[in-house]
């Protein structure tokens, strides 16, 4: 038993490590499941990642600023053309300090934005600007999933080296059945740490 225990404790602080101290932009988007990342940003910063979030118009209508910002303990960003007191612009400037871009949820807009490198707002210009890994997590409601344009703009994606995390089938916004349920969080986090790995 406690060889076990010893054993566990090994595997978190190895997994402590690989988080520890990397830098992720997170990017929230115009999605149901934008609530999901205040149990990511736990999740991570339980880790010790240092994040800055950046969410979008849309994003904005699903999560509620003070909560995020308290659980970041810092602000989140927001416009393109804020007033962030950084030397360079703030897209350069985040693109470049970042390990990872981790766009979640990412909804079908922001993946066609990145499939033809349209750059229109805060996290797109990021998205275009950096040299770090990128990966999305999508969730919208199973048609626009399966829609043609969203599975042509996946493989764009998927053919300029980002990554995704595909939705899984669950209980939609709607009640109904089916994919585009967002990743399990566990999913999610594994995923993170094998890139920073």
């Amino acid at each position: 038993m406690k060889a076990r225990s010893n054993l566990k404790l090994k595997i978190q602080k190895r997994t402590e490590q690989i988080v520890n101290d990397k830098k992720i932009v997170l990017g929230v988007t115009g999605s149901i499941a934008a609530y999901k990342s205040y149990d990511l940003i736990r999740a991570l910063k339980r880790e010790k990642a240092i994040i800055r979030c950046v969410v979008t118009d849309a994003g904005m209508q699903f999560i509620n600023k003070l909560t995020m910002e308290s659980l970041l303990q810092d602000n989140i960003y927001t416009d393109i053309f804020g007033d962030y007191s950084a030397k360079k612009a703030i897209h350069i400037a985040l693109a470049e300090w970042a390990d990872l871009i981790l766009i979640m949820p990412a909804s079908a807009d922001i993946m066609a934005k990145a499939a033809i490198g349209i750059a229109d707002d805060l996290l797109s210009c990021i998205i275009l600007a950096t040299k770090a890994k990128v990966v999305f997590v999508p969730a919208m409601h199973t048609n626009m999933w399966n829609h043609l344009c969203t599975q042509e703009n996946v493989k764009k994606i998927q053919k300029l080296g980002y990554d995704i995390i595909s939705p899984e089938i669950g209980i939609l916004a709607d009640g109904t059945q089916g994919v585009g349920h967002i990743s399990s969080l566990e999913k999610i986090l594994e995923k993170i740490k094998n890139i920073l790995n």
